[in-house]
C-alpha cells in the first residue's frame, strides 16, 4: 500500500462512520511519515491498513460505541468487499488501544 492508498482507504472509512479523525494502528502507520519510495519495498506490501475511530480524538459530542464504527467500516469497505476488490486495499478496524503514560512523560498507545 503507497501512501495515496492509504490516504485513500482513510477517506473511505470516514465517510462512512462521518468522522473526520481516524487512527491508524500498526505498520501502516509509517506511510504517514515517508513517501513510499523512501522505505523498505517490505514496509508498503500490506494492502489492509489497522484503522480505529478514537471518540476524543474525534471530538464526538455524543457517546459512541467504538466497536459498532468498526464493524460499520469492515462491512462496507472491509476484506472481500466491492472496495477491497475494485482498490486491491482495505482497512482493518478495530477498536483504538487503550492509551499509556510512558515513564518518560507523554501518552501513547499499548500493545
Amino acid at each position: 500500500m503507497t501512501r495515496d492508498q492509504l490516504e485513500h482507504v482513510l477517506r473511505a472509512a470516514a465517510r462512512i462512520v462521518e468522522v473526520h479523525d481516524l487512527v491508524v494502528i500498526g505498520s501502516q502507520a509509517v506511510l504517514a511519515s515517508y513517501p513510499h519510495w523512501q522505505l523498505p519495498r517490505e514496509a508498503t506490501r500490506s494492502v489492509e491498513a489497522d484503522v480505529a475511530v478514537d471518540a476524543e480524538l474525534a471530538r464526538l459530542d455524543v457517546a459512541i460505541d467504538e466497536t459498532e464504527l468498526a464493524d460499520r467500516i469492515d462491512g462496507a469497505i472491509g476484506e472481500g468487499s466491492r472496495f477491497h476488490q475494485t482498490h486491491g486495499t482495505t482497512p482493518k478496524a478495530s477498536r483504538p488501544p487503550p492509551p499509556c503514560c510512558h515513564q518518560d512523560g507523554g501518552t501513547g498507545w499499548s500493545r
